[in-house]
């Protein structure tokens, strides 16, 4: 039986409209008093430490937000899977030299999925990829968003859908904050706490890449040496 994520464990969770993380003070998608939904903090600080590893790396950094359907029926815990399939495929796509005539070595992610008035759960993903490679999200026909596009049908047979909404591409700089908080704003939506169920302790609601982990891990491994 579903239950709601906050009583699978404790997670903490946030009204205020604001979001600090470590140091950094972010705008988010909710609002103490209003219709929004709280927002999970795990999920906030597991994307928003991934931008930000990211943005150590280059100086530029392309995000991108879309979302993916599954097959009509398709249990989560088949469709979490489709979804870890789906970024193996990308990374080997990014293996080739056709990104600025070079492969693309690094990128980060996140998803979620939710439940809410449809009985079929979606997912809510991001992207976010070297900024001197890639400018911008493309569209239905060309750009990173074709790839994307042309993966998830692939792996569902035609049979999902991928959708690229509106003004989905934000070029984060290092030496410049505001896209960065744009970003984090739109992103925040992901985080909200309505229509996130537990399933069970192996079935994931969210995820993503472990880039700055392995940053800390590589940081450690130097400073003990």
């Amino acid at each position: 039986m579903c239950v709601f994520l906050k009583k699978r464990k404790c997670v903490e969770l946030i009204e205020s409209g604001l979001y600090n993380h470590e140091g950094m003070v972010f705008n988010v998608h909710t609002k103490k008093g209003s219709k929004l939904s709280p927002l999970s903090t795990e999920i906030l600080s597991k994307f928003v430490d991934e931008i930000l590893a990211m943005r150590q790396i280059y100086s530029r950094v392309c995000a991108i937000r879309f979302d993916l359907r599954v097959p009509e029926g398709m249990p989560v815990i088949q469709s979490n899977i489709l979804i870890s399939k789906f970024f193996a495929k990308l990374k080997d796509k990014f293996k080739a030299k056709k990104w600025d005539n070079q492969p693309i070595k690094q990128f980060v992610y996140g998803w979620v999925w939710e439940i809410e008035t449809a009985a079929q759960a979606h997912y809510h993903l991001w992207i976010a990829l070297p900024g001197n490679q890639v400018k911008n999200a493309g569209h239905y026909d060309y750009g990173i968003f074709s790839l994307i596009k042309d993966i998830w049908f692939e792996l569902t047979n035609e049979d999902g859908l991928a959708y690229l909404p509106k003004n989905p591409d934000y070029m984060i700089r290092r030496d410049d904050d505001a896209e960065l908080r744009e970003f984090v704003y739109r992103n925040s939506y992901l985080a909200k706490e309505k229509g996130k169920y537990s399933l069970g302790t192996n079935t994931k609601c969210f995820d993503g890449s472990r880039l700055h982990n392995a940053m800390k891990k590589a940081e450690s491994l130097k400073l003990a040496a």
